[in-house]
């Protein structure tokens, strides 16, 4: 697995990507047969995490992959309040259990969480840490783009085809916002933290407090219009602590 990280670490990074796409669809498909929802995908994303924190920190391996203390200090709201707004909004619209039991609420919690910490450190680290290492412009946008588009495998699971396109869209604007606050912060801490944050909150968001689709798609536009222009802020103004 070193070996492989080492030598050949865009194959490593595909590798990690096709187990976690693979492994969450066939999950979801355990869980519907098992009558609980969230429960497999939370067990394989807690296995999946396990494997590869333990391989991290066993070859010393964390810090290059952003699981480190930030470069940019937390006392400084401008870099971090945009994009905590635009991941929180959901909980502006009211929150519920959507058809949730208190247990099914929990383990997508927690499920949640992990794949805020998988998805980041699979794409905005191991993948865009392969890339950058040719051409810093073609990383940044193969890895946002990637993870949208990840987000098709959804349609497997029963999503309806205009939701999954929606969901696509706004993943690549949070791809696109997250691999640039990796590059100007050094670290995917706080990218963990948002990403499970919106997760989480998505799936408590009670849409029908905001009068239905027409308005979802409103809050869905400011959502991406606030990510956008902070996306752009952070390219023109922020500069990369990798490149200080």
């Amino acid at each position: 697995m070193k070996k492989l990280y080492d030598e050949k670490p865009l194959v490593f990074a595909l590798i990690c990507i096709a187990v976690y796409v693979v492994g969450s669809s066939l999950m979801q498909s355990l869980s519907q047969l098992a009558g609980v929802q969230f429960l497999s995908e939370a067990a394989f994303n807690l296995i999946l995490s396990a494997v590869l924190l333990v391989f991290l920190l066993k070859h010393r391996l964390a810090e290059e992959n952003g699981l480190c203390r930030s470069k940019v200090s937390p006392g400084l709201l401008l870099f971090w309040l945009p994009a905590l707004l635009a991941m929180a909004l959901p909980a502006f619209l009211g929150l519920g259990l959507n058809g949730m039991t208190p247990a099914e609420a929990a383990l997508h919690s927690v499920r949640m969480l992990l794949v805020g910490f998988l998805e980041e450190l699979i794409f905005r680290a191991f993948l865009f840490n392969a890339l950058r290492r040719e051409n810093l412009p073609r990383a940044v946008v193969i890895s946002a783009v990637t993870f949208g588009l990840g987000h098709i495998v959804n349609l497997l699971g029963g999503q309806a085809g205009a939701d999954t396109l929606l969901q696509v869209v706004f993943a690549v604007t949070v791809g696109f916002m997250m691999v640039f606050l990796y590059l100007r912060s050094g670290s995917i801490l706080a990218c963990i933290v948002l990403h499970a944050l919106n997760n989480i909150l998505a799936g408590f968001a009670d849409y029908a407090l905001i009068g239905g689709e027409a308005n979802r798609l409103i809050w869905l536009a400011l959502r991406l219009t606030i990510m956008a222009a902070y996306t752009l802020w952070l390219w023109k103004k922020v500069p990369a602590r990798s490149e200080a």
